[in-house]
């Protein structure tokens, strides 16, 4: 898939600075005379703008700069390890480019390629692991973005989740629920020769894996 070397060729070749000048590049000539034959001519957007001719959208372009802004943090060395590395294991179908171009052509303009590109960079500084990003590409990718919005309003530093979850929110696999037994209480009680009072379990809603990296890696400010 040709954009989708020309998108990894991007973010593999340019360093933090040449990704900085980009935006500034294109914030003056504005998105969309991006798409015409004079702005191809310019070195650095050229390869872009290679990488969004088959969606030849303002929008889509949009969503690659925010994701790329986002990566832009990262060092070129440490960039093209994470790609190489990812490419060259062959443990996936698609290449990283690929898979990239495919959720950020698949999300909305709200705030989503930004929380991919966070996503990304915890990939890239290793906090996260690849398959991991992937799957929480995959559920943000299916959700109503205000919804985790709301989640991330509504969970505490704990990871906590502090409102009534909506069924949408609750069988997405960001959200777990444990419980918990005081048992203290029934220790008491069957000292007492009292059975254990289903009144003292009580239920705590907090954030999987795949949640907080979504909350707080990718909702990060």
């Amino acid at each position: 898939m040709q954009s989708a070397e020309e998108f990894e060729l991007l973010i593999t070749t340019n360093s933090q600075k040449e990704l900085k000048s980009l935006f500034t590049e294109i914030m003056e000539i504005g998105l969309d005379t991006c798409f015409t034959g004079v702005t191809k001519e310019i070195p650095v957007l050229k390869t872009i703008i290679g990488a969004s001719t088959a969606i030849r959208s303002a929008f889509f372009l949009k969503k690659l700069l925010a994701f790329t802004k986002e990566i832009s943090e990262t060092s070129l060395e440490d960039r093209q390890k994470t790609i190489n590395d990812i490419n060259s294991s062959k443990k996936y179908r698609s290449s990283v480019g690929e898979t990239l171009l495919e959720y950020l052509d698949r999300v909305e303009s709200d705030d989503k390629p930004q929380i991919i590109g966070k996503m990304f960079v915890a990939v890239i500084n290793e906090d996260i692991t690849y398959k991991e990003f992937l799957k929480a590409t995959h559920i943000l990718s299916k959700m109503f973005y205000w919804d985790l919005l709301e989640l991330k309003e509504n969970t505490n530093s704990r990871n906590e989740v502090i409102y009534d979850i909506p069924d949408e929110v609750n069988t997405s696999g960001l959200t777990k629920t444990t419980m918990i037994v005081d048992f203290v209480q029934n220790i008491e009680n069957a000292w007492k020769g009292r059975e254990a009072n289903n009144s003292e379990k009580s239920t705590i809603t907090s954030l999987t894996r795949i949640g907080e990296i979504i909350i707080n890696i990718g909702f990060a400010d």
